[in-house]
C-alpha cells in the first residue's frame, strides 16, 4: 500500500478538523493513565480545533501547486 504524502496530509488535516478526533486524543490520554477532569478535555478539543484552524488557513487547498 503506497499512499502518497500529499494524499495523507489532506486526509489527516480533514481529520484534525473534527471535534470528535480530539475527543478521540483526549480518551487515549486518560487510557494511557494520566486523569483527565471535563475541563481539560474540553480545553483539549479547543487547541485542537485552533490548530486544525490554523493549519486549514496555512496550508493549500491544492497541495500540487506550488507557489513561486
Amino acid at each position: 500500500m503506497n499512499l502518497p504524502k500529499k494524499k495523507i496530509a489532506k486526509y489527516i488535516l480533514a481529520r484534525s478538523k473534527e471535534p470528535s478526533t480530539w475527543r478521540g486524543v483526549a480518551m487515549l490520554v486518560a487510557a494511557a493513565g494520566i486523569g483527565l477532569t471535563p475541563g481539560q478535555v474540553n480545553g483539549l478539543v479547543e487547541i485542537g480545533m485552533f490548530a486544525a484552524g490554523a493549519l486549514g488557513a496555512l496550508v493549500p487547498d491544492d497541495l500540487t501547486k506550488r507557489v513561486e
